[in-house]
């Protein structure tokens, strides 16, 4: 019956198409059958396809050149890394493992690291290593806005510095030390590679690591482990600014480590943070010191620790003077300094007038400094091995900057190069000491920008 019914509807449905005029109460239209001509591609004429021959032929053209001028820049970039890594250092950051099997972080966290440079021939066994210039952390807010810049973490640490002054591998420059293995460490603690504190310091949510001792360690363990310098033979410890103090504090207790090393000396840079009155009766240099001190848990580190433990708590932050700590000192130093240091003016006496502007008032400040530091430096005066370079020139560090084998902060006809370079080879005592009026030098260090 389906089946039936199915051919009855096909029947009748053949049977209105092929009558189409007649409808059953409706008209269907039903469009008359259209020719429509299936589209096709004319064949290209002659010149057609000469044109598409010629922009074939403009399109390798382009890709080669591009390919050419792509091949010239890797070429030059890698002339310029090699030239670069020739005479700047190069950036290496601990494996994270490595740093965190030691506790070593940086302020954020990251592992910490160092600049290299090997010196000019194989099997160099001399080396310096240099602890970066940078300030401190005092607060928690200081240490969590330091957390995001280059001196409290390695993440955004640039691949090369440039190593210039005692760190030069031009012998020009410095000729005594061009060839030595040079190193400079990542400044990323905020507390002159002192700090101690165990846990981290939460402020803001961000977990921050004061722990300078342990990166200084660690750094000095993986040299030690991935280079030659676990059979260095003489070894000098420079340090500007927080990174002398840091030099200052290190040097015996990294002696200890070094046990093939034959002679350990040390480069103390723009470091004299004396205690003295600023311009409002305040003594900023000794409260940030002591500030630093406490926020860093520094009194238990072991560099310091036979200092801090023949003083009271209350009192033990003295050992942060470098001065003070002086007197723990065995090994050799040289102290380079300024008696009218910039950055020493500007932050720990809050003297900012253009030093060729100072009203009288704030001179007296500056002559009250300069004469306690002459003070403070007898004992190293005194000493019979160790050096000073002393200038009047208002500048803050020396061993990096271009004045170090430069006349213009000579003394007594003497460079910085020149006088180390004597005390170094011991060829007499090296006592420079440029004491002249503040006033007097705005107009002898002429090339000197205030």
């Amino acid at each position: 019956m389906e089946s039936d019914k199915c051919k009855s509807n096909s029947d009748q449905s053949e049977e209105e198409m092929v009558r189409p005029h007649e409808s059953r109460g409706a008209m269907t239209f039903v469009p008359v059958g259209l020719n429509i001509q299936k589209f096709q591609l004319s064949p290209l004429s002659c010149t057609c396809r000469r044109f598409y021959v010629q922009i074939c032929v403009l399109l390798v053209i382009v890709v080669l050149l591009v390919l050419i001028r792509t091949i010239s820049n890797v070429r030059v970039m890698f002339e310029e890394y090699h030239m670069a890594s020739d005479t700047d250092g190069e950036l290496v950051v601990l494996p994270q493992r490595f740093a965190q099997s030691r506790s070593a972080f940086c302020l954020d966290g990251s592992a910490p690291g160092y600049y290299i440079r090997y010196g000019q021939f194989p099997g160099n066994t001399n080396w310096i290593i240099y602890l970066s210039p940078g300030a401190w952390c005092s607060t928690p807010a200081d240490c969590y806005n330091r957390s995001f810049t280059a001196v409290g973490s390695s993440v955004i640490a640039p691949i090369f510095f440039p190593f210039t002054g005692i760190l030069s591998a031009n012998e020009e420059e410095n000729p005594d030390f061009y060839r030595w293995n040079m190193v400079k460490i990542l400044y990323c603690d905020g507390g002159s590679f002192l700090g101690n504190r165990a846990e981290p310091l939460v402020h803001q949510g961000k977990h921050l690591y004061l722990r300078g001792t342990q990166v200084l360690t660690a750094v000095i363990e993986y040299l030690q482990m991935n280079t030659n310098f676990g059979a260095a033979e003489k070894v000098i410890l420079a340090g500007s600014s927080s990174g002398g103090l840091a030099a200052l504090i290190n040097v015996d207790h990294l002696r200890k480590k070094l046990v093939t090393v034959k002679s350990v000396h040390a480069l103390l840079d723009g470091m004299l943070f004396i205690d003295s009155q600023n311009i409002y009766g305040k003594h900023i240099m000794q409260d940030t010191l002591k500030k630093v001190f406490h926020l860093h848990k520094i009194a238990d580190a072991p560099a310091i620790q036979e200092c801090t433990s023949s003083l009271a708590l209350s009192i033990a932050y003295r050992c942060m003077d470098p001065l003070y700590f002086y007197n723990y000192l065995f090994t050799p130093v040289f102290l380079i300094s300024s008696l009218h240091d910039s950055w020493y003016i500007n932050n720990a006496l809050a003297i900012t007038c253009p030093f060729k502007k100072c009203p009288p008032q704030e001179i007296i400040v500056i002559d009250k400094y300069k004469s306690a530091t002459l003070r403070a430096l007898q004992p190293v005066k005194q000493s019979v091995h160790d050096g000073l370079f002393i200038t009047s020139c208002p500048v803050h560090i020396l061993l990096l900057s271009k004045w170090f084998s430069h006349q213009s902060v000579s003394v007594n006809n003497t460079s910085l190069q020149q006088a180390l370079s004597l005390w170094y080879h011991h060829k007499h005592p090296v006592k420079y000491i440029d004491n002249r009026q503040f006033s007097e030098t705005l107009h002898t260090c002429k090339t000197i920008t205030y």
